[in-house]
This record gives C-alpha cells, sequence and structure tokens, in this order.
C-alpha cells in the first residue's frame, strides 16, 4: 500500500498534464462504476451467495459505463491522432501502440483464467477452440462468444480502431470506410440482420464511438456554445436512458448523446480552467484497464471469500459489499503498477505515464 500510495505522489509531482485531465478521470470513474455493478449482480442476483435482488437493482446504474467508455474511446482516439489523419506514414506507429497497450496485458490476464475456464465453463465463460482462438485475437473467428467474459468490449475497440487507421492511409478512402460502417450498425439499430458475428461487427454500440469523436470535433475547433448547458443536457440524457432499458439500441444512443455532451462540456471548462482534476483521479484513469480486466475475476474470489466469512464474522452485508470494491480497486491499481507499467516500458511503447494520446480507454462490461 505504501509503494502504491508513493506511486501516486510521484506521478503528481513529476509528470506533465495529460491533454484532458477530465477524459483520463472519466475512465477511472467508469471502472468503479463498473465494478459497482458487477458487484452489485454478485450479491443480488447470483443464488451461490446473499441472493439480495436489491442490491441488483440499486447498482444497476453502473452498467451505463459501457456507453460512456465507448464515446470516451472514440473521443480520445480523434483528438490523439487529429495531426495524423491522411499521413500513412503513421499508421504503422498508430499501430504498434494499440497493439501493445491492449493485447501483451490483455493476454496475461486471459492466460491467467484460461484453466479454469476450460475446467469449469460457465454462461459468460466460453472454452471451446474457435473461442479461445477468437478471445485470444479479439477477432471473432466461427465463435461470437469470449473466454474473458467482460472482454467482449475489446472486439468492439480492436474494430473500431481497424476501422480509424483507415483514415491515417487517406482521408477519403477512411471517411468513406467509417462511414459505411457507421452507417451499416446505424440499420442494425433499426432492423438487425445477419448472424451473431455480423450483428457483433456492426452492433449499434459503434455509433457510440461517433458520438465521441463528434466531441472530440467540438472540442479541437474550439467551439464554445453552451458547456454548462451540455453538461446539464448530458446528465438528464443519461439518467433517462438509465430508466428506458440501459442496453437497447434507443436506450443506448440517447445516452451516448448525453456523455458527448458530458465531455465536451466538462473538457471545456477544464479549458477555461474552471474545473481541475485530482491526481488520485488521473492515476485512477492510469489503471482503469488494470482494474477492468481483473475486477469480475477478482470479484468471484472475494464473494465466496467475504460469503464464508460472513458466517463466522457477521457483518452488515454493505460492508463486505463495499470492502470487496475496495479490495478490487487496490489490486487492479497494484497490478496496473508492479505489471501494466512496466510491461509498457519494457515493450518501449512510452514512459511509464505518458500522455493521454496513448492511453487506452477500453474497460466496462456487461
Amino acid at each position: 500500500m505504501y509503494t502504491l500510495l508513493q506511486n501516486i505522489r510521484i506521478m503528481a509531482s513529476t509528470l506533465g498534464k495529460p491533454r484532458f485531465e477530465t477524459l483520463q478521470a472519466g475512465r477511472g470513474i467508469a471502472a468503479v462504476l463498473v465494478v459497482i455493478h458487477h458487484a452489485g449482480d454478485y450479491v443480488g442476483a447470483d443464488a451461490r451467495f446473499w441472493h439480495i435482488p436489491i442490491y441488483k437493482d440499486l447498482f444497476f446504474f453502473g452498467a451505463l459505463g459501457v456507453q460512456f467508455f465507448f464515446v470516451l474511446s472514440g473521443a480520445v482516439i480523434l483528438l490523439a491522432h487529429w495531426k495524423d489523419i491522411g499521413k500513412p506514414r503513421t499508421a504503422l506507429t498508430y499501430v504498434r501502440k494499440r497493439f501493445n497497450r491492449i493485447y501483451p496485458i490483455y493476454w496475461i490476464v486471459l492466460l491467467g483464467i484460461l484453466p479454469g475456464v476450460l475446467t469449469h465453463p460457465t454462461r459468460t465463460s466460453h472454452g471451446d477452440p474457435w473461442t479461445i482462438v477468437s478471445s485470444f485475437l479479439l477477432v471473432h473467428i466461427c465463435s461470437p462468444e469470449t473466454v474473458l467474459n467482460v472482454g467482449w468490449t475489446l472486439f468492439h475497440e480492436v474494430l473500431f480502431y481497424a476501422v480509424f487507421s483507415f483514415l491515417l492511409l487517406s482521408r477519403r478512402l477512411g471517411s468513406l470506410v467509417m462511414g459505411a460502417w457507421l452507417l451499416l450498425s446505424l440499420v442494425q439499430a433499426i432492423q438487425p440482420f445477419g448472424g451473431a458475428i455480423a450483428q457483433a461487427n456492426l452492433s449499434y454500440l459503434h455509433l457510440l464511438f461517433a458520438m465521441g469523436m463528434v466531441a472530440a470535433f467540438a472540442l479541437k475547433h474550439g467551439i464554445r456554445y453552451g458547456y454548462l448547458a451540455a453538461c446539464i443536457i448530458g446528465i438528464s440524457s443519461t439518467l433517462y436512458s438509465f430508466f428506458h432499458d440501459v442496453h437497447g439500441p434507443l436506450a443506448s444512443c440517447i445516452s451516448g448523446v448525453g456523455f458527448a455532451l458530458l465531455i465536451y462540456g466538462l473538457a471545456t471548462l477544464e479549458q477555461d480552467g474552471k474545473i481541475k482534476v485530482a491526481p488520485w483521479l488521473r492515476f485512477l484513469g492510469d489503471a482503469s484497464y488494470s482494474i477492468y480486466l481483473l475486477h469480475f475475476p477478482l470479484l468471484s474470489i472475494t464473494m465466496r471469500a467475504c460469503f464464508s466469512l460472513d458466517k463466522h464474522v457477521h457483518l452488515p452485508i454493505p460492508v463486505w459489499f463495499v470492502a470487496q470494491i475496495v479490495l478490487v480497486g487496490i489490486v487492479g491499481c497494484l497490478f496496473h503498477v508492479f505489471v501494466e507499467r512496466r510491461l509498457l516500458e519494457r515493450l518501449a511503447m512510452r514512459k511509464p505515464h505518458d500522455q493521454l494520446d496513448t492511453q487506452n480507454t477500453s474497460l466496462a462490461a456487461q
């Protein structure tokens, strides 16, 4: 714990400021929301444990994290590579950065859980050969499933990165490819077509990337129009979608618009010096990918441990609930400090804490 706190202090004092600290902080907050959502799911819906439905209902709002992360990803990637569009020579560096940021640490976690999945497959973690191959590549090959249950969002992220790469090769070609992909995703939202793999590759969730890119476009062009109103409307839209089927296409798109407005409003307020982000929130944003990858397997362990302990040490269930969330967060942060950061250094991708343009925003889970 001391080492972790020491790392946070060092980061706060030595790092250059990310381009938008609000986006960095948003990743950390969204990661915590996802953890809360899944913890509520375990306590409220899993018959092996306490099975108190109010927890699932009360903390279901964390599911909105998936929309937030996709919108964030669209905004961050466009902001980071704005000057690279139409410059083919930047494509190889772009691919290397995206690969190094996503795959190596993901493979470590995947290999860690694979033996358990192969011996004890579940409804959310599948161990058939095509699913394993797809999970390692993060490309659906003859299987729409995944080994790491929360890794399904990474399939969408990698696909977005691939489509975005065409913009680097050629502005015109990239615009055509991106436009066609988003148009088909819109059609999929209105009238689903094709099998499970086609629906995954042309999901309505991809429209959220576009909403983030629109927010980035407004920020890059210095648009200053009603950003306080944008924050208010963004929050209102997100709340509306939550109470109207958070996982449906329409509600997802409404929440996506809300998050895009919120990102634009907060980032603009930051640019104008009206809000500041605490260093620990920036650190939480740095650690968000590790927290995302580890939180579900960790919760399955902590939930069993806490449930067993509760038979002997009778504490209020909220205490066990909060304790698990805190423990998962701490382990995720430690994993980031001692594994993720060091791995990135070895890959010579960037310094331990580079600017926001090399950060990954793909988290979240169902």
